[in-house]
């Protein structure tokens, strides 16, 4: 049997869940349950609230705008994330004023160099601007040779990396340099 069970509807909600609580839903939500999934009374969800677990529940009322769920039993416990953060650069579809689009995908660049090859995306920078047999580095794949990608250690090993483009490269080399060190100030 499956530990977990993805036939079943999730929902996220706000509140604490318990046996025999009681769940009222409206807005979205509601609207999702009733008309989209076109759940009826009985008809089983599983909730969860990033805290209590995930829990089944029932739908016991349902409106025309609002619904209730009676929470079941618990389904599986609640896991403790692991202790690392993780960093991202949010994405807007719509064009902001003076954005580069491209900084997007260097900046993913540069944390991919970061990552593969456990260093600054500086040092690439360097070997490249030393000239000579420094070319070469342009031969190494998935290597964008720009300051400004800098890895994420823990115990000595890779977790991840930070990429920044959209100023100088030596800014976006500061830029990494302090969302790492800000991690390890976390600690």
């Amino acid at each position: 049997m499956a530990i977990h069970d993805f036939t079943s509807q999730r929902l996220y909600v706000d509140v604490v869940l318990s046996p025999g609580a009681e769940v009222p839903v409206g807005g979205p939500q509601a609207h999702y349950l009733l008309n989209v999934m076109r759940m009826k009374l009985g008809d089983g969800v599983l909730l969860f609230n990033g805290r209590d677990g995930e829990w089944r529940a029932s739908l016991s009322r349902a409106g025309k705008r609002d619904c209730l769920l009676v929470v079941e039993a618990m389904t599986r416990p609640q896991v403790a994330g692991p202790d690392v953060a993780y960093l991202f650069a949010p994405l807007k579809h719509a064009r902001l004023d003076n954005t580069q689009f491209g900084s997007v995908e260097v900046s993913l660049g540069k944390a991919k160099t970061s990552a593969l090859f456990r260093r600054p995306s500086k040092v690439f920078e360097d070997m490249l601007a030393s000239g000579g047999t420094g070319i070469r580095v342009l031969s190494l794949p998935g290597v964008l040779p720009l300051e400004g990608g800098t890895p994420i250690l823990h115990d000595g090993k890779i977790i991840g990396a930070i990429g920044v483009s959209g100023v100088k490269s030596t800014e976006d080399g500061q830029i990494a340099a302090a969302g790492v060190a800000g991690l390890k100030a976390q600690k």
